[in-house]
């Protein structure tokens, strides 16, 4: 994949991913021009890490906690102000570079024509933009916005980047605005796109259709969801029997595995490779559960390391996989009541994750058992995956299922109870004194 993209770049006009972003300096003229701008799997491929360094699925000791950049550990702790002099801003930055990216595709097809050269691949052109800027906007509103709520219209979204015109000034939609633009945009997505695409970095319907069943379970509309991830499903279900992994391999789960529907990667920060997971985490896998094995390493210090990732390499997955969809599926089945269906689609889920001949189905008498069951298999399925932050966001409104976090530093206690305004990430300092948009509180 490296290679074809090093061959596209060279192929087409020299060095025009490498421009400033401003559509003056940036014109990419034929089909192919859009498709390796597209293809640039290094800015179109990455999601924020700033909701999985919040998130409560790892922990750092002190001297660990110390060796951190500063804008990592006033995430980790949740403080009220978390940039410094020297911090990345990536998390803001690089998906709205995504954004600019689709949106200037998106201006070029319009203005070269659908029948200028082949109507089929404008089509997918058009839907791939259009895929990737949605999904740029959701991962934006994940950390910059509140999670979505029956008073959406009143709260603020993100400004929405409609044209790659970086002149104009773009105010803070509402909530429900930018979920308005997230699924606009991915159901025209759908219509556009091919079932599948040879390379995993590209979007397809099927992919489109799973970010559809993400935003529609962080939205709490679990029958939209359920019809999503249905139709996903329906398309492509492919599964990886963790039997035939080779758990002596470093990273036993590679990242060409044909559960990845949607590849794409967690931004580099230096938590990552420090992250120890919970002790009571690692022990919440049955012995016979193949991901107590694949998804951890014992350090030198007797602590748990995360080796789970479905990059293959050193990176947190941030994609889309079909086990996702089974999980959604589950328990947006839950919810509806539907006990038996929602455990079996668990159950097919889990049987490719336990030893060979030593699983057996779980069972609940009724739906409310089911739905425990089906999140706490959610937490440990899809554990630094870059879905925690946004689970915690909506399950705090259920009380049963809130939680307060908590973390030791220095034998300093740091708490973040649900529903605090803490769980929205400040908006990077520099992007308030250029654009004017508001800061979020906290």
């Amino acid at each position: 994949m490296l290679a074809l993209i090093s061959i596209c770049l060279v192929s087409c006009e020299k060095d025009f991913l490498e421009k400033k972003p401003d559509k003056a300096l940036l014109i990419p003229r034929s089909l192919k021009d859009f498709q390796t701008l597209l293809d640039n799997e290094s800015i179109m491929n990455l999601v924020p890490a700033l909701g999985v360094i919040s998130g409560d699925e790892y922990y750092l000791t002190d001297a660990l906690y110390t060796s951190l950049s500063g804008l990592d550990r006033n995430a980790y702790l949740w403080n009220k102000e978390i940039y410094d002099a020297g911090s990345q801003l990536n998390d803001w930055n690089r998906p709205y570079q995504q954004v600019f990216y689709a949106n200037a595709v998106l201006d070029g097809l319009e203005e070269s024509g659908r029948e200028s050269e082949s109507p089929a691949t404008w089509d997918i052109l058009k839907g791939s933009c259009l895929f990737y800027r949605a999904h740029a906007f959701y991962q934006l509103a994940q950390v910059f916005a509140a999670p979505y709520s029956s008073n959406a219209a009143g709260e603020k979204g993100i400004p929405l980047r409609l044209s790659a015109d970086v002149t104009l000034k773009i105010p803070r939609a509402s909530l429900k605005e930018t979920y308005d633009r997230i699924i606009a945009d991915l159901e025209t997505a759908v219509l556009l796109l091919p079932d599948k695409t040879d390379y995993k970095t590209r979007p397809s319907k099927v992919a489109a259709y799973a970010l559809l069943a993400r935003v529609f379970l962080s939205m709490k509309d679990y029958d939209k969801a359920l019809i999503n991830a249905e139709s996903a499903l329906s398309k492509y279900s492919s599964l990886v029997d963790y039997n035939t992994l080779n758990m002596a391999l470093n990273k036993p789960i590679l990242g060409t595995n044909e559960e990845i529907i949607f590849y794409s990667s967690v931004m580099s920060y230096s938590f990552a490779s420090r992250a120890i997971i919970p002790v009571a985490d690692y022990n919440a896998y049955h012995i016979n559960d193949l991901r107590k094995t694949a998804f951890f390493l014992k350090n030198v210090s007797g602590d748990w390391n995360f080796r789970g990732t479905y990059t293959g390499n050193l990176m947190f997955f941030g994609g889309i996989a079909v086990d996702e969809l089974y999980l959604i599926k589950a328990e947006c089945l839950a919810r509806k009541g539907n006990t038996s269906t929602a455990l079996q689609a668990l159950n097919t889920l889990l049987e490719k994750r336990w030893k060979k001949g030593t699983f057996q189905s779980l069972t609940a008498q009724t739906a409310d058992e089911a739905l425990v069951l089906i999140l706490a298999e959610r937490k440990k399925e899809l554990l630094l995956r870059g879905t925690r932050w946004t689970d915690l966001r909506r399950l705090n409104s259920e009380s049963r299922f809130a939680v307060a976090l908590s973390r030791s530093v220095s034998n300093q206690q740091a708490v973040l109870q649900p529903n605090e305004k803490r769980y929205i990430l400040p908006i990077p300092d520099v992007e308030i004194q250029l654009s004017g948009i508001e800061q979020n509180e906290r």
